[in-house]
Formats: structure tokens, sequence, C-alpha cells
């Protein structure tokens, strides 16, 4: 739809006008109320007028009020326009009203935030800021226009630019604001005038100043060579000195490193038990659970039977043993005794691999602490025995008290030799 198409639809609609209340809030929050459908149509053409010509040289791409104002805001007024045309147009005009509300409310409903009144007593200035500042500058105006009693900080040069604009379009160049900016110049060029005659004064100060400073170096390499010749004498003599301190020094490095090596050695002949302990630590406990899965299995069968065979009894069925005969209450006897030992078999085999799990761990443990202690501590031979003899000796107490393993204690004499 055109624009002549808009104005000879608007002057249709002065012979043959539809009433139909409505209103628009633009930008700033005025209202503006129509009573029928010619005065909005004449209104929104000449919005669409007035708008096309001013934003026809805005670039699409730019951001900013009048940039929504000219690629979305006159493309819902055309679109409104050119729906209430063919409503109107239509020779039975049924649900007009519908038809124009639908159209309301699609397009026209959310026009307030991007649109302004062309009658707007801030129009001029606004297209003024557009044509001389960018969109920020222009953006930031809007913001202080629309809420004056907010607070809006100055953090950059456009916020700045953007409140001049704003007290001058509000009239306060009588408060010295705008007399002070066009002063600001003779300023300007009085401080260049006064930091040009300061600069050549500190260019004269640097260059006397370089002079002092090339005579005193000139000085220091002088008084430099001698202290060079001064100190190299000294330093011989220090050197005979620090040659026998070094040798005492030798002395005592060789001393501390046969004792890191004692301890290393000590440390070598213990990582093997450590690992095994460990090793056997971890076998233990495998099987511990391993023994006692098979122990819970068992006694969990055992319960399971033992059910079976009592609710068959209680029910007064036949038993498949029967117990009042010699040969079932013997074969019964037999499977109780059977059934006993296993568990008991099972609950030993399970108790003594959790017994040797924390014996092994335990022993594991000595070693560490054993290595730590020797480390840090001088031992004498009486303690050493001490110790070597807990973590070699066999276990004699528990589970383990008589069972027939390989005793260990000759490998105290190991170490004892080594």
């Amino acid at each position: 739809m055109t624009l002549e198409e808009m104005e000879k639809f608007s002057s249709s609609l002065k012979r043959n006008d539809v009433k139909y209340p409505s209103n628009l809030t633009d930008y700033f929050g005025e209202r503006i109320e129509f009573t029928t459908l010619g005065e909005l149509v004449s209104f929104l053409s000449s919005e669409y007028k007035f708008w096309f010509e001013k934003l026809s040289n805005i670039p699409n791409q730019n951001s900013g009020l009048l940039s929504q104002i000219k690629n979305t805001s006159l493309n819902h007024i055309k679109k409104f326009i050119q729906g209430a045309e063919n409503a109107v147009s239509n020779e039975q005009k049924t649900n007009l009203i519908s038809q124009l509300q639908r159209l309301y409310k699609s397009e026209l409903i959310s026009l307030g935030q991007k649109w302004i009144q062309r009658n707007d007593t801030s129009v001029d200035i606004i297209l003024e800021i557009n044509e001389k500042y960018n969109n920020n500058i222009l953006d930031t105006f809007l913001s202080i226009l629309k809420n004056p009693d907010q607070n809006h900080p100055i953090n950059n040069s456009n916020q700045l630019i953007a409140f001049f604009e704003y007290y001058k379009f509000k009239g306060y160049e009588s408060n010295g604001l705008f007399d002070f900016a066009k002063s600001s110049e003779e300023s300007i060029n009085q401080i260049r005038s006064e930091l040009r005659e300061s600069s050549n004064q500190l260019f004269e100060s640097i260059r006397i100043k370089h002079q002092d400073i090339d005579q005193y170096f000139q000085d220091q390499i002088e008084q430099f060579e001698k202290e060079k010749e001064s100190q190299a004498t000294q330093h011989e003599k220090q050197a005979s000195g620090q040659s026998s301190k070094f040798d005492g020094k030798m002395e005592e490095w060789q001393q501390r490193a046969k004792e890191f090596e004692e301890e290393y050695k000590e440390k070598l002949r213990f990582k093997g038990p450590a690992q095994y302990w460990q090793q056997a630590a971890n076998t233990h406990i495998f099987w511990s659970m391993t023994w006692g899965t098979f122990l819970l299995m068992i006694i969990v069968f055992g319960l399971m039977e033992i059910s079976v065979f009592f609710k068959i009894w209680l029910q007064g069925k036949e038993l498949p043993v029967q117990l009042d005969t010699l040969q079932g209450a013997a074969l019964l006897l037999a499977f109780a005794s059977a059934y006993a030992f296993i568990i008991s078999v099972l609950a030993k085999l399970t108790l003594s691999s959790v017994h040797l799990y924390r014996d092994a761990r335990e022993r594991e443990q000595l070693t560490h602490l054993y290595l730590s202690l020797a480390n840090k501590t001088d031992f004498d031979n009486e303690t050493r025995k001490i110790v070597l003899q807990s973590l070699f000796s066999r276990s004699d107490s528990g589970l383990l008290g008589k069972d027939g393993g390989v005793p260990v204690m000759p490998v105290i004499d190991i170490f004892k030799k080594n």
C-alpha cells in the first residue's frame, strides 16, 4: 500500500466513517483518544508520511529508537491501514468491529514503545542529535528525557554529550553551563601555550642533567677500577681461608652421605616384607569374603529346606523321610551332622581368614612405623631386636593359636646378620 492509497482511504472514511473508539500511547506515555476509525486512520497516515520522509536516509541495519520506527512501527501502521481498508471494503461488512479489534491487537497494541508523535516537542532535537552524533548518545538522551527523575551516571563522553543536549533542550543555558563550554577553547589554547613553554624549560633542564649524569658515570667508572684492584687482592686472601673451611664441610657431607646410605639400605631390607604382608592381607580378605559368601549360602539353603520340611510336617502330609523308622531317623541325623560340620568348617575358614588379614595389616603398618622411627631416631640393638621379633614372630593367639604354619623366627637371624 502506497502513501497515496493511504490518503485516499482516509478521505473515503470522512464520507462513510465507522464508529470505533480506540487509543494510542507513544514512547513517552502520551495517550491519544479516537472515537471513529476515520480519525485513527487519518492520524496514522499523517504519522506514516512524516516519519517515512524524515527517516528515509537512516540505514536499515542501524539500532536505536529511530531505526525501530522506520523498520518496525511504519510496517505495523501500513498493515493496520491496509487491513482496515480490506475490512471496510467488504460488502457484507460482517464482524467489522471484531476484525478491526484483531488488527489493533496484532499491529498497534505494541506500537507505544517504538513510536513518537510527530507533534512532540522533542522530535526536532531528536532528529538533530541523530544527524550530529551516534546512536549511543541518542539512546542516552531518550532515556534521560523519558525518565528525568532517575539516576543517570556519567561514565563516558557519550553520556556527557547526551546530558548537555538534554539541558540545552530544557532551556538551562542561562545557568552558565554552556557559557563555560564556549570559553573552554580559549582556556585550552592558553593551557597549550603554557605547556609548550614548560616543555622547553623541561628539555633544557634535561640537557643539563644529562651532562651531569655523564660526568657522574665517568667518576664512578674510575672509582670502580680502583675498587676492582683492591677487591682482587682481598679475594686472593679469602680464597685460602675458604679452602680450609670447604675441606671441613666436605668431611661433614661425607659423614651425612654414609648415614643416608645406611637408612636407604634399611629401607630396602624391609621393602620386600612390607609388600609381602600387603599382598597377604589382600589374599586373606578375598578368601574371607569367599568363605563368608559360601557360609551365608549354606545357611540360607538349610533354613529354606527346614522351613519346607516343617511346613509339610505341620500340614500332616507324608514326609520324604519317615522319622518313625530307624532308617529315616538315622538319615536325618546324618544330614544334620553333615550340615552342622559344613557350617562349622566354613565359619572357621571365614574367621581364620579375617584374623590372618588383620594380622598381615598390623605387620605391614608396623614395618612402616619401624622405618619412620629408624629415619628420625637412633635405635640401640636391644630395641631393634624387640621390634624385629614383633615383626617376624608367629601368631600364637586367637584362631591361629594351634595352627601348623611354617615358623618365621629364623628371619630374625637374617636381619641380625645384616
